[in-house]
């Protein structure tokens, strides 16, 4: 108590308004539902305290509760299906036996082995439950995610509460949730594939090092990714006009060949779609790509970063129109976009946060990403039974049952 009191005495008048409005939001959600209560009052405290490891855990356990109607009521289905099937298995197979060898009409690659080790360790420590694993997989997810976009933001001088409205926007409006559960080892490996770049940025190297491992090592599509960037970086090292277009062009070609040599892709999976990507998905990602390139223009950076920045983008679009004459590499390829769109929205944010009425703006961009999540489940091919809406009005109206 006395930690918040001193807190109070320093406060200014914009502040002690900001916490007047958080309370009192507080108070209007407990009368509809305890559920949107616990999470304003969460939040309101992950605006008091000023240790970011305090931060961080408790909006991973904001994105949690939110994402729990994924995590706890997904379908069993799909590539979830795949991986439930070996979880279970594991808990009476050897590792030895499995790892490196043939499973199914599938076999367990000798490069890939952090997440094939993870699910075996706490297959045999829970009995093969599928919940546990579920739940293991999102928190490492959005807890590297949430550390990772901290880290990002106060590169981008973002402080104070400001950092929290940041994450919290980048995460709504930029991860596809539904795809955490789906495409499992991609997943992981995109997110520490992000915090390591983001790692080098804050010139945390060493730690930066471990987590592009990790990433490689959990799926091998990262390290094309991780090409691509460190290809970025050397080509922004020889300052000389048009560097993006040349590494457009370079990364275009590298994707053609990817498709059409034969060695990537085998003559069974070729022109074979698992799913495609929203037209609407495609002009959201471009319009946050003009928002970023403007902010970042504007942005106190140094020239060198920027340029990184420039061609890394440039590389990338290269190469996925390199890779879109093939349906498959071309979907599973442009989820990496994620991390892009992140990356843009903490740019564009960071830009904005010296705006007059960031405070009222910053409504606003939180619930649009709550309706953009809810889209994006919504609109899965998945077969999810709740979305955030469905699930927030039936706590709603179950707690209107009481009375």
């Amino acid at each position: 108590m006395e930690f918040l009191i001193h807190k109070w005495k320093y406060l200014k008048t914009t502040e002690i308004i900001n916490v007047m409005v958080m309370f009192f939001s507080v108070l209007f959600f407990y009368f509809f539902s305890p559920f949107l209560s616990v999470l304003a009052a969460l939040f309101f405290l992950s605006l008091v305290f000023e240790s970011d490891k305090v931060r961080i855990f408790i909006l991973t356990f904001i994105f949690l509760s939110v994402y729990s109607m994924i995590i706890f009521f997904k379908p069993v289905s799909g590539d979830w299906n795949w991986y439930t099937q070996h979880y279970r298995a594991l808990q009476s197979i050897d590792f030895l036996s499995y790892y490196g060898h043939a499973y199914g009409p599938f076999t367990i690659k000798y490069a890939e082995p952090v997440y094939y080790f993870l699910s075996f360790v706490l297959s045999r420590a829970t009995g093969a439950n599928v919940t546990v694993l579920a739940l293991l997989v999102s928190t490492i997810f959005y807890g590297v995610f949430t550390f990772s976009l901290f880290k990002l933001s106060k590169y981008f001088s973002v402080v104070s509460w400001q950092q929290n409205i940041v994450v919290i926007a980048a995460v709504l409006l930029s991860v596809t949730p539904s795809l955490v559960l789906h495409l499992v080892r991609q997943e992981m490996a995109s997110v520490f594939l992000f915090c390591g770049i983001v790692l080098l940025l804050a010139r945390n190297k060493r730690s930066a090092i471990c987590f592009l491992i990790l990433s490689v090592f959990t799926h091998q599509s990262a390290a094309i990714v991780l090409g691509i960037y460190v290809f970025s970086y050397l080509l922004s090292r020889a300052s000389f006009r048009g560097s993006w277009l040349l590494a457009f062009v370079f990364s275009l070609f590298i994707g053609l060949f990817y498709v059409k040599s034969g060695y990537f892709i085998s003559e069974d999976n070729a022109g074979k779609g698992d799913g495609t990507v929203n037209p609407l998905v495609y002009l959201y990602d471009a319009i946050l790509l003009f928002s970023f390139l403007f902010s970042v223009y504007s942005i106190k950076l140094k020239p060198a970063v920027k340029n990184i920045f420039y061609i890394f983008v440039a590389s990338y679009m290269g190469f996925l129109l390199g890779v879109s004459p093939e349906p498959l590499p071309l979907l599973r390829m442009y989820f990496y976009v994620e991390w892009f769109r992140a990356f843009f929205i903490v740019v564009v944010l960071s830009r904005m946060v010296s705006f007059v009425y960031f405070n009222a703006l910053s409504v606003f961009i939180i619930l649009l990403g709550g309706f953009y999540t809810n889209y994006r489940i919504s609109s899965s091919d998945l077969g999810f039974p709740l979305t955030i809406y469905s699930f927030v009005n039936r706590t709603i109206q179950s707690w209107m049952y009481l009375f």
